[in-house]
């Protein structure tokens, strides 16, 4: 998956991610499976709202921005539901003042895009630092750090285990900072390669585009320009590797080509069909 870069096959992956949640909630007993369909919905669509709506004058720099500490005690549920469950975790997490969490997240938004100055200043969180006061490693706690830093920024990918296996070349996942940057860096160099095709827009040549020109239906195999408008952030890359992994797990299929998804020059589209070939029509 990581390899590729085809763009059909991203986004159809990316597309699945509701099915891919789903699964995983259905696997869950009871409320656990409502609980973290809930979480998921606000961290993914609620939560970075609420936070830009605390930027003065929506300041690229996040002064202004915080969390409270009900958010990072959802935020932290969030990520123990959708990945590995550690209940020691969430009550360290809840012993944390509104107070606390509000002075240091938002210094620790201040000082972003430095992702490591971002990531000290949030370790002084109870809970989500990268290690006890005696010092000996906690699992995880390292990602409970990024959630909460990558709810404020879609630069920053989670650090989900189901993504950072599907990234090749990391070697056994380490909850540590120096693995995380190398994964950081990974996922934003294919930010860029994919985006870089976004904006270039061209159907591999192995793409059947069907046209209709005077009345007729027509198929070409030749590449066009194309408009795509979509970019590819590090926070959706993540969700997509997620996505690939889980429905791996659970055997759901991905399907290419299933929704409407460029637009090309001189006033066509290409729309999805059932039968996954990209098929342009003019507007």
């Amino acid at each position: 998956m990581f390899a590729s870069a085809q763009l059909s096959v991203w986004h159809a992956t990316l597309d699945a991610y509701p099915r891919a949640l789903a699964a995983l909630c259905d696997s869950k007993k009871g409320a656990n499976a409502l609980r973290l369909a809930e979480l998921d919905k606000w961290y993914q669509e609620t939560l970075p709202g609420l936070i830009i709506a605390r930027k003065p004058d929506i300041d690229p720099q996040g002064h202004g921005a915080y969390l409270t500490r009900e958010e990072v005690v959802k935020i932290t549920e969030w990520k123990l539901k959708r990945g590995k469950f550690r209940p020691r975790l969430q009550s360290l997490v809840e012993s944390n003042t509104d107070a606390t969490v509000q002075k240091i997240t938002s210094e620790a938004f201040a000082k972003f895009p430095n992702v490591q100055a971002s990531l000290k200043i949030l370790s002084g969180l109870k809970g989500v630092g990268p290690a006890t006061a005696s010092g000996r490693r906690v699992n995880l706690t390292l990602g409970s750090l990024v959630a909460i830093l990558a709810a404020f920024s879609p630069s920053i990918p989670f650090m989900s285990d189901e993504a950072m296996e599907a990234v090749p070349g990391m070697g056994k996942i380490a909850y540590v900072e120096k693995y995380y940057l190398k994964y950081n860096d990974n996922i934003n160099e294919k930010c860029e390669e994919l985006n870089s095709n976004e904006r270039a827009g061209e159907l591999r040549t192995n793409d059947a585009v069907y046209m209709i020109l005077n009345g007729r239906l027509i198929c070409s195999y030749r590449k066009i320009k194309l408009f795509t408008g979509f970019v590819w952030t590090p926070r959706l890359l993540e969700r997509t590797l997620w996505t690939y992994t889980v429905c791996h797990r659970f055997g759901i299929e991905i399907a290419e080509g299933s929704k409407k998804r460029m637009r090309v020059q001189k006033g066509a589209e290409v729309v999805g069909s059932d039968d996954g070939k990209r098929r342009k029509r003019e507007i």
